[in-house]
């Protein structure tokens, strides 16, 4: 896993992402990557059976995500004053990753089959690009 001391500092101005016209955010998720890792530690091999019997782990997943940055659109979608007011546990609006998990599904194995399918769907639309025919415009 990195350790992200390369990456670029989220806290600097950047008037592409500030400005843009769409709501955008930058969240950590690391914190969901420790926590399947001590899931599958507790001997989960199956998440779909494991949030079907234990659906308050859907709300523990998405409580680990923390937003870092996000521009003026997104705190107007989400009625917040600031970025740190959308990662204080006593924020009223919705959660942003809540918000996201609830579009997504209403239940734990609707959870499962919709990050399944949009991890199948990514391995299609990767496997269909490097199967397509290509110019070498090297020669052109």
């Amino acid at each position: 896993m990195s350790d992200f001391t390369d990456a670029p500092d989220i806290a600097a101005p950047d008037p592409l992402f500030d400005l843009a016209p769409v709501a955008l955010a930058v969240e950590d998720f690391s914190a969901i990557y420790l926590l399947l890792q001590s899931w599958r530690a507790a001997g989960v091999s199956d998440i779909e059976a494991y949030l079907t019997q234990r659906p308050e782990g859907i709300n523990e997943y998405f409580s680990r995500s923390k937003v870092l940055k996000v521009n003026q659109r997104m705190l107007d979608l989400y009625g917040a004053k600031d970025v740190q007011a959308m990662n204080n546990p006593f924020y009223q609006g919705p959660r942003l990753s809540l918000a996201v998990g609830s579009a997504v599904c209403e239940k734990a194995g609707e959870l499962y089959r919709a990050f399944r399918g949009a991890d199948d769907a990514m391995r299609a639309s990767k496997r269909a690009h490097y199967a397509a025919p290509t110019t070498d415009r090297r020669n052109a």
